[in-house]
């Protein structure tokens, strides 16, 4: 199976970047959790994922919540949205 390229919009690696630096005492989790969240999305982006709208696709991986666009055809992911998830 031909893996995915996993792509972050502009808004999501800046709300990435703003939970990286608020969580000061978690930065390893966050950092664990994206990275997790990037490899099961390139292997397969529905995986584990809840349809939300039309193209519009969620999945989790703590403490993240991450939204994101699948174009099959060119094989990409679009990460569009990443949250903290609330405890």
């Amino acid at each position: 199976m031909t893996e995915y390229s996993v792509v972050l919009t502009d808004d999501a690696e800046d709300q990435l970047a703003d939970i990286w630096i608020s969580a000061a005492h978690h930065r390893r989790e966050v950092t664990a959790a994206q990275h997790s969240i990037d490899l099961r999305l390139a292997r397969d982006p529905f995986e584990k994922a809840r349809h939300v709208s039309e193209g519009l696709y969620c999945t989790a991986e703590p403490p993240l919540v991450v939204y994101f666009a699948v174009d099959q055809s060119k094989r990409v992911v679009e990460i569009t949205d990443i949250y903290l998830r609330s405890r």
